[in-house]
């Protein structure tokens, strides 16, 4: 038999009670001795039979055996108060009733101590409320009282702060001059808050009422020495920088610069220090800068400004006329972009072989760009063995992307 082989090479002290009985022989035995010590001679036939037959040991200094059956005539009624409790300090406190101790019992109440609030005792004996701290005549309403704010003298009812509480210093009745920093603004407009006085914060003399209009500045206040040329109201009169400045000849509150002021054209009442800028070429806010922040000046300094064609005046590099680079920018401001340019189609070349797949392109003024080719027509981008102009290899692929496979190579039967 004849074959044929085609062959190719892949947390507490009780006091009782005595009794009566006991109450009535302490009382009868202190009389008695209150009896002996007086120095009265009288002979004493007072009904009581007792032989002094009270169990105490009545250590004091009498000696009689009290045999005298006086009868006690003598009508004084005093019980002995030593004698006048007024002149004796009870509690050791160094205070007496006479001496203005309101309690001479309790060792923590005389003149001058120091005051619990709101335990209902009047600790230094000074007549006033325990209810109200403050002393602002109030007693706070947590007890009882009517005083919202028992910490300031300045709140209570009838200022308007009880309602408003607020603690601003307004320098007239109805007119709500201050920031209201102090607290909540629940009063609206404050018409119904009195003028209350405040501290002097800046030390000058004057407060906010009594006419300091800036109550910070040490150096302003009624009757100040008016500085011509910090732009403040010194005197507090109402004007700025007047008088021995010179005067203000436009009223826009500043004087001229040529009488030591600071307004740069005294003749124009909307031209002076911090005035609006508009774009007609003068120098509105006397910065020595025309027109800057409008249309009018050239913000990026290329020449042009926005009245005048810019159509980026924030970017040198934008102006009419400029040259059109591959930016995706305006550059020249014609309204059109990159033109006059060189585009290329690119293709994207994921194997690097140096031809890219014709399937993913980019267009582009700004030559080639990383990961693409000038060359497409890869018809597996994911091999370097497959490409347009690769040699072709017997191995069943289209290596040269011609759309035919292993062409050109010799076949030999086996």
């Amino acid at each position: 038999m004849r074959s044929f082989l085609l062959i190719c090479s892949i947390a507490l002290l009780s006091c009782g009670e005595t009794s009566k009985t006991d109450e009535d022989t302490a009382d009868s035995s202190i009389g008695t001795r209150e009896r002996d010590t007086d120095t009265d001679t009288d002979t004493d036939i007072d009904a009581d039979t007792d032989t002094d037959t009270d169990t105490d040991t009545d250590t004091d200094t009498d000696t009689d055996t009290d045999t005298d059956t006086d009868t006690d005539t003598d009508t004084d009624t005093d019980t002995d108060t030593d004698a006048d409790t007024a002149s004796a300090d009870r509690d050791s406190d160094d205070f007496t009733e006479a001496e203005g101790d309101c309690d001479d019992l309790d060792d923590l109440i005389y003149p001058g101590a120091e005051e619990t609030w709101y335990d209902g005792v009047d600790s230094d004996c000074d007549g006033e409320s325990d209810f109200d701290a403050d002393g602002d005549g109030y007693d706070s309403d947590t007890y009882g009282g009517t005083d919202c704010d028992d910490a300031s003298a300045l709140i209570f009812p009838g200022t308007g702060d009880c309602t408003d509480t607020d603690t601003d210093t307004d320098t007239a009745i109805g007119v709500d001059t201050a920031s209201d920093t102090a607290g909540p603004d629940t009063g609206g407009s404050d018409t119904s808050e009195p003028v209350v006085d405040p501290v002097d914060l800046d030390g000058d003399g004057y407060t906010a009422v009594s006419g300091d209009c800036d109550d910070s500045d040490p150096l302003t206040y009624p009757d100040a020495v008016e500085h011509c040329t910090d732009g403040i109201d010194n005197d507090c009169d109402g004007e700025i920088d007047e008088s021995a400045c010179g005067e203000d000849a436009d009223g826009d509150g500043y004087v001229s610069a040529a009488d030591g002021g600071t307004d740069c054209d005294d003749s124009a009442p909307l031209t002076y220090p911090g005035a609006t800028e508009t774009a007609d070429g003068v120098d509105e806010d006397c910065d020595g800068v025309v027109d800057e922040g409008t249309s009018a000046f050239d913000d990026d300094g290329d020449g042009f400004t926005e009245d005048a064609g810019d159509c980026d005046d924030g970017v040198s590099t934008t102006y009419p006329a400029a040259a059109e680079v591959c930016d995706g920018v305006d550059n020249d401001c014609d309204s059109a972009i990159d033109e006059g340019l060189s585009f290329v189609v690119y293709y994207r070349d994921s194997d690097g072989d140096g031809y890219g797949t014709p399937t993913s392109t980019l267009t582009t003024c700004g030559g080639l760009p990383a990961g693409y080719s000038a060359s497409g027509g890869d018809c597996d981008d994911t091999t370097t063995l497959v490409s347009p102009g690769a040699a072709e290899t017997c191995d069943g692929v289209d290596n040269d992307c011609d759309s035919a496979i292993d062409e050109g190579l010799s076949f030999v039967v086996y």
